[in-house]
């Protein structure tokens, strides 16, 4: 027994017990990105796509990588795809197009400026900022986590 009567309590209530009441789908969330960046990383969309927001950033043709719009065009996209969404995050990107070439030899990564305006919430660049008449500076994902 402990002296101080913690370890007699049932169930514990320290810190690493906050973690194992996290809510599942954030675990999984944090999985699929996980496998989604291993499977890109693989076919190398991951890696090409972060080189060239590199290229844009030195070049001043974009501040952060949130005010990037990153366009890869490929002969498949089947991965990236059914990942749109983790692998935009994983780039931590505003906006992400996905264009299929079949023609395509190998990606092409292109990098431009997002289109819309930043979200005062989330700070992604997005085209449906000012929509809402009671948020007027905040994205429609973010009115939706606030409303």
């Amino acid at each position: 027994q402990a002296e101080d009567g913690i370890r007699d309590r049932s169930p514990s209530r320290g810190l690493g017990d906050v973690y194992k009441r996290q809510d599942q789908a954030c675990f999984a969330r944090g999985g699929a990105l996980a496998m989604a960046g291993n499977a890109l990383r693989a076919r190398g969309d991951y890696p090409g796509a972060l080189a060239q927001l590199e290229q844009a950033r030195q070049a001043k043709q974009i501040g952060k990588a949130l005010e990037a719009r990153v366009t890869i065009t490929a002969a498949n996209l089947a991965i990236p795809t059914a990942h749109a969404e983790p692998l935009r995050e994983l780039i931590n990107i505003s906006q992400l197009e996905l264009v299929e070439d079949p023609s395509a030899t190998d990606p092409v990564y292109t990098v431009t400026q997002a289109a819309g305006a930043k979200c005062k919430r989330c700070w992604r660049w997005e085209t449906n900022v000012g929509e809402h008449s009671a948020h007027p500076e905040i994205c429609g994902r973010c009115v939706e986590a606030v409303v």
